[in-house]
């Protein structure tokens, strides 16, 4: 017979109460009787059969054997496992502001520069400065995100160019420092421009992209003074 696992408390109670029962057993059935009382032989000694003592005796005695019978609970330590770090990766986006933003990679200070791949997410743009060109290709899906620093004097009347070196189209989207959309152009052959007529406030986000999954589109983009 299989008995159910017991904690150690338990069992210490179990034995108390049994020690407590075979205690107060042995008292009844040793206790002085009077003559003619009926008594049953019980390991060599003499008692009452008509004793509640040798059930109280009995039942102590039960209690007190318990852990010859019923095995111990074992205490199980529940594994404590650290939690891991929340993840925070983003797939790349269409819009400004749906993604914290980082810092962005500043490219050199030269006339020409080339992009600096991954920026195909708002979030990790390529820095550019005003009168900068910068080089690149695009994928369908892939897009280039840039952001450009306003000077102090402002670029209100200055042109965004966007050149299509190769492929068959690239497209610019520009946004403010309020992440607003605020123009677009398209180009399948040679330069386009995209006259600056409001503010952007102290940067200017650039998204370059292509909707074409023939091959990558190589471009050029500056953001130049008006002629």
């Amino acid at each position: 017979m299989n008995f159910e696992a017991l904690d150690g408390t338990k069992l210490i109670i179990f034995m108390i109460a049994g020690a407590a029962f075979a205690g107060v057993g042995l008292y009844l059935l040793l206790r002085p009787k009077a003559e003619g009382a009926a008594k049953i032989e019980l390991f060599g000694l003499k008692f009452e059969s008509s004793s509640a003592g040798l059930l109280v005796f009995l039942v102590g005695a039960a209690f007190m054997s318990l852990p010859l019978f019923v095995k111990e609970q074992k205490e199980t330590i529940p594994l404590i496992t650290q939690p891991k770090a929340p993840t925070n990766r983003a797939n790349p986006s269409d819009k400004p502001g749906e993604v914290s933003p980082a810092d962005p990679v500043l490219l050199s200070g030269a006339k020409v520069v080339e992009e600096v791949e991954p920026n195909n997410e708002q979030s990790a743009p390529n820095k550019i400065l005003h009168g900068q060109r910068v080089k690149g290709e695009v994928f369908k899906d892939e897009p280039d995100w840039f952001v450009m620093p306003v000077p102090e004097g402002g670029v209100r009347g200055d042109q965004i160019m966007l050149k299509q070196v190769s492929g068959k189209e690239v497209r610019l989207e520009a946004y403010n420092a309020r992440e607003e959309h605020k123009g677009w152009i398209r180009t399948t052959d040679g330069a386009r421009y995209l006259e600056i007529k409001t503010d952007f406030g102290d940067r200017i986000y650039f998204k370059v992209h292509t909707i074409y999954s023939a091959g990558p589109s190589r471009y050029e983009l500056a953001v130049v003074p008006s002629d």
